[in-house]
């Protein structure tokens, strides 16, 4: 036991110091804004929800000093999957409006660690020739995001993005997105 909590106060403590051990280039505040197209597939208890999946495009607004930024970033997809129940084909429609703030951690030059907050606005539909299915998911919820990717610079500026992260939702509701984004240095300050 003595040996386990020791090697874990010694990787805290080096995840730390790598934190705060300046970036090369920090040199003050950039505010970057970009585009983004993103893909989100449905986690979910319910089959009628689980597999849902969209491309679409979102927007992008930071900043950042040294590895530390804070992001703020918008999303809406129209989630889509067919699911047979009892022989019924019900062609599932789920309107999902994807808002959050939070940390972009640059682990090394070329990993970022994202982790922050999103909301979400639900809409589930259902068309089947078949019965109709009630209760189907409608609300907002408030929850985390954690994620990570990769990135590089393409030109002075300009950095192109590939991330991967997690959205947690509520207890019957979460989404795994892949977001490919490019941001642009609009001002350093």
């Amino acid at each position: 036991m003595g040996k386990s909590k020791a090697l874990s106060i010694r990787i805290i403590f080096l995840v730390c110091l790598t934190l705060f051990i300046p970036a090369q280039k920090a040199k003050a505040i950039d505010l970057y804004a970009g585009g983004s197209y993103s893909f989100a597939g449905v986690i979910a208890e319910s089959k009628y929800y689980n597999g849902a999946s969209d491309w679409a495009p979102g927007f992008i607004l930071g900043m950042q000093y040294g590895r530390l930024g804070i992001e703020a970033f918008m999303k809406k997809f129209t989630l889509e999957d067919d699911v047979t129940n009892n022989g019924n084909i019900y062609h599932m429609e789920i309107e999902n409006l994807v808002m959050g703030l939070g940390l972009r951690i640059e682990i090394q030059q070329y990993i970022d660690f994202n982790l922050g907050m999103n909301t979400q606005n639900v809409e589930a539909k259902a068309t089947s020739t078949g019965p109709r299915l009630n209760g189907l998911i409608n609300k907002d919820f408030m929850s985390w995001y954690v994620g990570g990717g990769l990135k590089f610079e393409v030109i002075p500026n300009l950095k192109a993005r590939l991330d991967m992260a997690y959205y947690k939702g509520d207890i019957e509701f979460g989404l795994f997105g892949i977001d490919f984004s490019l941001v642009y240095t609009l001002t350093t300050f």
